[in-house]
């Protein structure tokens, strides 16, 4: 009998991987099984420990269900790959809005691959099913792991987009409905509804609503009904936030609120104080969530309480100056006529090299000049259509030759923002080298970026960039790790460098969620040899997680660096960059000090995958040894630190010793991860007690 190779298939969707499958026998019972096992399992995991507490009994049983299900449908014939992301994207969501941490989603892994023995053990064809169906959950893994991280940055645009309403309403009223709607629409994936509204006499009534929220509008009373809720009550006296995370197990909860939240398919609410200019307690923003756990997460109530209190914010100050902050149809008319006319100067804000200390390259960023008045693109873009969006590229370009012509010293290299709109143009597209070469630009001193979420999957337009690399100019892709199929197009198109998207960095002030990812970009550039910047870089913690990094350290971009300076500035800028000296490696903070951590965890990791006989079990074992140990004291740490050090370096040895003796590093990889995660709570907690005093 013919047997069938995994390399006769193009991929691992079609007949001929269904013919395999059809032979597979899929037991709902035995995966649900193996799903409750495994979850049951992560309940012990400490990382997985706030996730898990406020889980019902019910609400376990119907997440393991949901899993369950969901391996067979992926493992059924019929199966494409277009479905298959499709599913994978509604899981992955789900799992984000419920709180799982994204650590805990590289787990699944270990149970995917216990089922995949399990149905497999019967079959003959086990080398090549045993492939299909890994790869699939492969797939898997990398779609959900995404869907994370759109969803960071969708939550960081959402909140910029809440930014700029109060800059368009002059009625305090219409702003709040805005806000509302805004919220409803943004968030419809993982809430029901949002609120504003009072507290008062210990009672809470909402004044407005969008969407499924506890109490609707009494007609007959016309207004929404008055609610007693103890907790409520001394959270808003003491000022905080009140947040239930599971409606069904919070004991505190009167009859009718719960029954309330449950007829409008709430699963969890938290309330956010509003706060005005005085920083008094003003309103409250309640928000509420079709799924448990939604508030777990340290920094999804950071999140809702920062946007709260910016609405409340705005809310004052409209009140206060009641004006608008935005332009109207003829302020609109005034940009475009200021860009026809070439009113137009360029600011730079520079990229630092942290080994040097010196400038690497910088950013040009367009300002409209009225008169005395400088017009940021926040204000001005809105009012741009794709005609004048490609006309502020061209004019960009010619004032950054000029600009770096009128320099006496040397500049470095200088990038220009491509709008998203131009890749429609094919044509102007083409014309883009010729423009180049006829405003006296050169390779050396412009370079090209580009929104990594502005491009698809068209040939044409990947061959224009091959076109324009092709000629010397860089290519830079910008926002990485936000769009879809970002490895891919780094792999793929002629790019010099990457940036990766600024909410990443930005949240490492308050969480080291995205720390991972971050180190794993910046590894992809290193094998790619290119550039690796991160943006965002807004303060001396944020710098020092980054400067603190052992081997090729990324450069450095934000207003921790240096705003965007005009041409003068940038002059005196460069004159000093001579002066400048190499940013420290030695971590200063406790934030540099994990980076550093983490960084040489994953550099262990790979160490033990390739030359794992060579690492030293002895100088592992002792933590006094290790150079970062003796900085401890001198970057805020104490005696609860020093042990959990010691606990590190003594697993480290212990695994290592264990694969240098054949055993596979992924049995053992997750009580390392155990003794990352410790390090991580310790050190978040001192992060936050500091901030707090």
């Amino acid at each position: 009998m013919h047997q069938v190779k995994y390399t006769e298939f193009q991929d691992n969707y079609g007949e001929a991987i269904d013919r395999l499958l059809l032979d597979m026998s899929l037991h709902h019972e035995m995966i649900l099984d193996l799903v409750t096992q495994f979850f049951s399992e992560l309940k012990l995991n400490a990382s997985a420990e706030n996730f898990c507490h406020h889980l019902s009994v019910s609400a376990f049983e119907e997440m393991c269900e949901v899993h369950s299900v969901y391996i067979l449908e992926i493992f059924s014939v019929g199966m494409t790959m277009q479905n298959h992301q499709q599913k994978a994207t509604e899981l992955g969501h789900r799992y984000c809005f419920m709180g799982i941490p994204i650590e805990n989603l590289a787990r699944f892994s270990m149970l995917y691959h216990h089922i995949v023995q399990v149905l497999i053990s019967a079959q003959k064809e086990k080398e090549t099913l045993s492939m299909v169906l890994m790869r699939r959950l492969q797939f898997d893994l990398t779609t959900q792991f995404e869907v994370y991280s759109r969803v960071q940055k969708e939550r960081l645009d959402a909140y910029n987009q809440i930014v700029r309403l109060s800059h368009n309403n002059l009625d305090t009223l219409a702003f709040l409905n805005d806000t509302l709607a805004s919220l409803h629409q943004l968030f419809d994936k993982e809430a029901t509804g949002f609120a504003f509204g009072m507290v008062k006499n210990g009672q809470f009534q909402h004044s407005l609503t969008k969407g499924n929220v506890a109490f609707d509008f009494n007609e007959e009373a016309q207004q929404y009904p008055l609610v007693k809720l103890e907790a409520m009550e001394v959270a808003w006296f003491e000022e905080n936030a009140y947040i239930v995370n599971n409606i069904g197990t919070q004991s505190d909860l009167s009859y009718a609120f719960s029954q309330a939240c449950e007829a409008s398919g709430i699963r969890s609410f938290g309330f956010f104080i509003l706060h005005d200019l005085n920083n008094a307690p003003r309103a409250y923003l309640l928000v509420c969530s079709r799924y448990t756990g939604y508030f777990v997460n340290q920094s999804m109530r950071h999140y809702w309480a920062q946007l709260a209190d910016m609405v409340g914010m705005d809310f004052d100050l409209i009140e206060q100056i009641n004006t608008k902050r935005k332009h109207g149809l003829g302020d609109g008319v005034l940009y475009r006529q200021l860009l026809a006319k070439g009113d137009v100067i360029m600011h730079y804000q520079p990229i630092i090299d942290p080994r040097t200390g010196k400038t690497a390259k910088f950013e040009a960023l367009a300002r409209l000049v009225d008169g005395e008045r400088l017009i940021p693109p926040g204000i001005f873009l809105s009012a741009f259509g794709t005609n004048q969006l490609r006309e502020l590229f061209e004019v960009s370009v010619m004032k950054v030759v000029e600009d770096l012509k009128s320099h006496a010293v040397p500049t470095p290299m200088c990038s220009v923002n491509l709008p998203p709109e131009a890749l429609l143009d094919r044509d102007w597209m083409r014309s883009i080298p010729r423009y180049l070469l006829e405003i006296g630009a050169t390779p050396d001193k412009v370079s090209i970026e580009i929104l990594e979420s502005s491009l698809n999957e068209s040939q044409e337009i990947h061959q224009l960039l091959v076109d324009l690399n092709g000629v010397g100019y860089q290519i830079i892709l910008d926002d990485v790790g936000v769009g879809e199929s970002s490895l891919q197009r780094i792999m793929q198109l002629p790019i010099t460098g990457i940036k990766i998207d600024q909410s990443f960095v930005r949240s490492l002030e308050h969480s080291f969620d995205s720390l991972d990812l971050i180190l794993s970009m910046r590894f992809i550039a290193l094998q790619r040899g290119i550039d690796f910047v991160v943006e965002g870089v807004e303060n001396a913690q944020i710098i020092d997680v980054f400067s603190s990094m052992h081997n090729n350290r990324p450069l450095l971009q934000g207003y921790g660096i240096s705003k965007p300076l005009d041409r003068a500035q940038l002059m005196d800028w460069l004159e000093e960059d001579r002066s400048r000296v190499p940013l420290s490696p030695k971590p200063q903070t406790l934030y540099g000090w994990y980076s550093r951590h983490v960084e040489r965890l994953f550099t262990m990791r790979n160490a033990l995958c390739t030359i794992g006989d060579l690492v030293s079990v002895d100088s592992l074992a002792d933590a006094n040894k290790c150079p970062l140990h003796d900085m401890i004291e001198a970057v805020g740490g104490d005696e609860e630190l020093v042990n959990a050090h010691h606990e590190w370096h003594a697993n480290y040895a212990r695994i290592t010793s264990l694969v240098q003796s054949g055993t596979g590093l992924e049995t053992f990889w997750q009580e390392m991860e155990q003794s990352k995660r410790k390090l991580r709570r310790i050190i978040e907690g001192k992060i936050s007690q500091a901030k707090s005093l």
